[in-house]
């Protein structure tokens, strides 16, 4: 199964419900029901925003608008930009047998 909002992780509890825990199931975002689920092996994956970014780059941008101008810092932006105005941060895929590499990366960042 694939989950593709936030309370994805209920996928894992409605194949137990289901009695088939063994449904493969892929979330979405990294609440903490989804970090336990992944950790108990109930949940294979998940695809996490890499809403960390939104921290950083906001006020770098935000600067370089105000210091080099909007098209100069477009053009900087131009391989993250989507539709020529809005910047795809992306997103990361977490196994989750890497949870916890994972948890520690974000520590880091």
């Amino acid at each position: 199964m694939l989950g593709l909002f936030n309370l994805s992780y209920r996928c894992a509890l409605a194949a137990e419900a289901a009695g088939r825990p063994e449904i493969p199931v892929v979330a979405f975002d990294f609440e903490p029901q989804t970090v336990e689920l992944m950790r108990a092996g109930r949940i294979a994956a998940t695809h996490t925003q890499r809403q960390y970014y939104e921290g950083y780059l906001v006020p770098y941008i935000l600067y370089g608008i105000e210091t080099i101008g909007l098209d100069a810092t477009k053009a900087i932006l131009a391989p993250q930009l989507v539709g020529g105005d809005k910047v795809d941060i992306g997103l990361d895929v977490v196994p989750g047998d890497r949870v916890d590499e994972y948890i520690n990366f974000l520590d880091q960042a």
